[in-house]
C-alpha cells in the first residue's frame, strides 16, 4: 500500500512538471507538450499533479477539457 501511493506522489511530480515544463516552453514560443499527452497522464492517476500545475503555473486555466 505504502509502495502504490508512493508511486502515485511521484507520478503527481511529474505530471506537475509536465504542466510547469509546458508553460515554459509557451512563454519561449517552442514546440509544446500536446494536450492529448497531458490529459491522458491526467487520466493516469496524475490528476491532482495536473490540476496543481494548471493553478500554481496558470497553465490551461481557460481550456474547458482542463
Amino acid at each position: 500500500m505504502k509502495l502504490l501511493i508512493l508511486l502515485m506522489g511521484i507520478w503527481n511530480l511529474i505530471t506537475f512538471g509536465m504542466m510547469a515544463i509546458d508553460k515554459l516552453k509557451a512563454k519561449k514560443d517552442k514546440r509544446r507538450i500536446s494536450e492529448k499527452t497531458l490529459l491522458l497522464s491526467s487520466f493516469c492517476m496524475g490528476a491532482a499533479g495536473i490540476a496543481a500545475g494548471a493553478l500554481i503555473c496558470h497553465h490551461k486555466t481557460r481550456k474547458l477539457k482542463f
